[in-house]
């Protein structure tokens, strides 16, 4: 179970772990910040589009 958040469209809050805007059907990215980059994964990204660090989704 994921963070409560809310979406970074619209003012919508996301239920625990909910990956897509039940308003705005946006899905959520998570920050990678390996390294410090600033690239965002969408929730089916393996791998991130900036730097290609593979997803950790443990911390």
């Amino acid at each position: 179970m994921g963070p409560r958040q809310h979406c970074r469209y619209c003012d919508e809050w996301l239920g625990f772990g909910e990956d897509m805007c039940p308003r705005c059907g946006s899905t959520q990215a998570t920050e990678c910040w390996v390294g410090g980059c600033p690239g965002l994964l969408e929730p089916d990204d393996d791998e991130c589009p900036v730097c290609s660090e593979e997803r950790d989704d443990d911390g």
